[in-house]
């Protein structure tokens, strides 16, 4: 007996949502790496802001 609810999701298999529009592009493959691209400039953003807002923390007086 296999119980499917028990199984953990992977989120590879899973289609994720298209807030971008990425999926109405008439090449799919296209569509695809972009959506790639289009995610890793948001992780390296958020990335970036964090290391900036590490930075500025031992310069700021605390009370």
């Amino acid at each position: 007996m296999s119980d499917k609810t028990s199984r953990s999701k992977d989120p590879k298999t899973e289609p994720e949502q298209d807030v971008e529009g990425h999926q109405m592009l008439s090449n799919p493959l296209l569509g695809e790496q972009l959506a790639r691209v289009r995610e890793r400039d948001i992780q390296r953003n958020l990335k970036n802001r964090q290391f900036e807002s590490d930075a500025r923390r031992p310069h700021k007086k605390e009370r």
